[in-house]
């Protein structure tokens, strides 16, 4: 998948939960619990790191999804 194309899918996740999000679909949450997942994916596209740096990407996704499942469990108790 081109750069450019997987930099557009995060932010058409990101709109796409918005929308839903308006329209009642899903939790108003949605949103902005996905932004720390769709923002690592958009630093990986915007600073493509070496193999030698796959350990920071580890411990950025999963720091991202921590940020994730704190946003979610505090918004939906």
């Amino acid at each position: 998948m081109p750069r450019f194309a997987a930099a557009a899918v995060a932010l058409v996740a990101i709109a796409g939960l918005a929308l839903m999000s308006r329209a009642g679909v899903v939790h108003p949450i949605a949103p902005a619990a996905a932004m720390p997942m769709c923002g690592a994916a958009l630093a990986l596209v915007v600073f493509s790191p070496s193999p030698r740096r796959l350990r920071r990407v580890g411990w950025m996704l999963v720091a991202a999804t921590c940020a994730q499942t704190v946003m979610l469990v505090v918004a939906l108790r």
